[in-house]
């Protein structure tokens, strides 16, 4: 019974250091992006858009760890533990596929000789507090 309680403690913690997480990168991935767009900085637009990513990917453990923590039922006899491993295939999927767009991004925009603003100080400043 106490191993029981401990392991739904645990549990509860995961879901609450998740919701923090959540709700953290997404507002550092907002600041970020728009730094980084006044800024006219694509590397921190780039990292604002990989912040995004980590909302996701918190997110997807946070659902993961909901379903995994269901009792046996009919349907799924042996529990539905899991889930947290096709969150991680979907975390993994949604970095690999973040992570190629901004690459075809950046190769297109050297390929095509685009002429970048430089960036501003505030910029500058601000890539260098994050």
């Amino acid at each position: 019974m106490a191993e029981a309680l401990k392991v739904e403690h645990q549990v509860q913690r995961g879901l609450k250091s998740s919701l923090i997480s959540i709700a953290s990168n997404f507002a550092l991935a907002m600041c970020k992006c728009v730094a980084g767009s006044l800024g006219h900085s694509f590397v921190l637009v780039a990292d604002g858009i990989e912040s995004l990513a980590d909302v996701f990917s918190s997110y997807a453990v946070y659902f993961g760890l909901r379903v995994a923590i269901k009792p046996p039922d009919k349907d799924h006899p042996y529990g539905h533990g899991k889930a947290e491993p096709i969150a991680a295939v979907v975390v993994s999927l949604a970095l690999a596929v973040a992570g190629s767009r901004l690459r075809s991004r950046a190769f297109s925009a050297f390929a095509l000789h685009t002429r970048f603003l430089a960036p501003t100080h505030y910029g500058f400043c601000s890539a260098w507090l994050w």
